[in-house]
This record gives structure tokens, sequence and C-alpha cells, in this order.
């Protein structure tokens, strides 16, 4: 690479993963990805991040089929968090280019998807640089059940729906997964997570299903928000209704993607020492 395709305004450079914690360079990325652009993470960025590649990081045209997840490790979980991000910044990015987005949306609520694709985007491209080759194969490239895809986009109320969905599954999937993790930087890291896809939730609790419709109160205190004590409610990946029962449920992935079951080894409260080259360097 010249030193002239650096200085491109097009390309953005990232020394650290902690970076793209500023509103400033998340926004500056965003823009950059969007535009077409290239965002080249620097090897400090990466420093302790690689592992073993276990095929993870390879993509191509054909359907991914059988991935599982050995969660004995934090890596392990956060594969799932990766497959989370992956689903929920190409839905985001879906509903803002769907040709009735203009019209089944209020110019504020069209900021709101915008803001929701940008924040997503930026926390797919987070954990997938992370994990470096123990990444999950890209579903989006060749695994997304187009025909649910358009039933889901056809109208305002299904969209919505399935975007409190996804973030209701992120912060659930997060509050269960954390009490596993070994490492207190990734349990920093899931933190900061769940924290922001709260507000997506709440944000989203907010829009009403229909276009000038009323938002019913029982929509902020339901059984997806909260559990009968009151508490934000959790889910593991392995338990009923869990964590893959819920990303079956919205359909977004052909059949056959995910192992079955898709837990090859689950998690326990005595895991053991943190993976040696995790977790994302950003302290």
């Amino acid at each position: 690479m010249t030193q002239h395709d650096i200085e491109r305004k097009d390309t953005m450079l990232v020394g650290n993963l902690g970076e793209l914690m500023s509103p400033a360079t998340r926004r500056s990325f965003v823009r950059t990805l969007l535009a077409g652009g290239t965002v080249i993470l620097l090897p400090s960025a990466l420093a302790g991040c690689r592992d073993r590649d276990d095929g993870g990081g390879a993509t191509g045209p054909s359907q991914v089929t059988g991935i599982s997840f050995d969660l004995r490790t934090d890596a392990g979980i956060f594969r799932i968090v990766d497959l989370l991000e992956l689903l929920e910044a190409f839905y985001y990015i879906e509903v803002v280019r769907s040709p009735n987005f203009g019209n089944f949306f209020s110019p504020e609520e069209q900021e709101l998807f915008v803001d929701l694709r940008d924040a997503e985007i930026v926390h797919r491209e987070f954990v997938r640089a992370a994990l470096g080759p123990m990444r999950l194969p890209d579903v989006t490239m060749s695994s997304i059940n187009r025909t649910r895809l358009n039933e889901l986009l056809s109208s305002r109320e299904n969209i919505v729906k399935t975007a409190r969905n996804f973030e209701h599954t992120g912060v659930s999937g997060l509050n269960g997964a954390s009490k596993f993790l070994q490492d207190r930087r990734n349990l920093q890291v899931t933190r900061n997570f769940a924290t922001v896809e709260g507000r997506h939730a709440a944000a989203l609790l907010d829009i009403p299903l229909t276009r000038g419709g009323m938002v019913a109160n029982t929509d902020f205190a339901g059984d997806q928000v909260v559990d009968g004590t009151g508490r934000d409610v959790k889910v593991e990946a392995g338990e009923p209704r869990g964590v893959f029962d819920r990303v079956a449920a919205i359909g977004l992935l052909l059949p056959g993607t995910l192992a079955n079951p898709p837990i090859s080894n689950p998690p326990t409260m005595n895991q053991g020492a943190p993976t040696p080259s995790f977790p994302p360097p950003i302290f």
C-alpha cells in the first residue's frame, strides 16, 4: 500500500479498537464504510487478538451450514455476539434502504433507524476485528432467507416488531452470558453493548406500530423487557426460548445455517483461565 493510498480521503486508519468507542470516530467510521471507502485496521489495533484459525473467517457464495458454538471460552461466547451483530447490522441496512422506508416512517423515525444502523455497523466491525480468525463466516452474504426478509420489510408494524425483537434478544442474551465470562475486560465490553442495546430497545418501544398511532403502556414493561420480579430479562444460549431459539423465530437465516443443536459445548460456572489471545485490546 502506498502513502498515497493511506492519505486518500476515503481511507480511514484505526490504530486501536478502543477508538471506535469515540462518537466522532464512530461517525467517521460509518460514513467511510457507507461511502464505499476503506477502513484500515493497523497491526496495533489487532495485537493479541489472533488465535488458531478454525475456518470461521472463510466466506464464499455457497450457503453457510452447520455453525456451532463452543461456549467454554470468552471467545466462544463472543461468537454469539458476532452472530447477533451480523444480523442486526444487516437488518437495519435493509430497513433504511427499503423502498417504503420514507412512506412507513416520519423523518424523526427515519433518523432513529439510521442511527440504529450506524451503531450496529460499529458493533459488528468491533466484534469481528476483535475475534479475528475466530469470527463467524459472514452469514449475511449467502445464508439469508430473502422471502422472510421481504415479509419483515413489508409493513411498518413488521419492521418495528422485528427491530424490537432483535434488541430485546441482544440485551437479554448479553445479560445471560455475562456471568460466564472470565476476563473482566470482556465483561466491560458486554456491559457497554447491553447498555447501548437497551437504549435502542427503549427508543423502539417509543415508536407506535402504526404511523400516527399510540404506544401501548404495556410496551414499556412487557415480558420481553422485565421478568416477574421486575428485573431485566436474561436468557442463556441453551435454555428454552434462549438466544438461538429467538434468532430462529425471527427467521432471517436459511434452515441449516446453524448446527442442530448449535451448541457444541455449553458454558460452566468454572470456565478456567481466560482465553490467552482474547479479549480485544481496548484498555
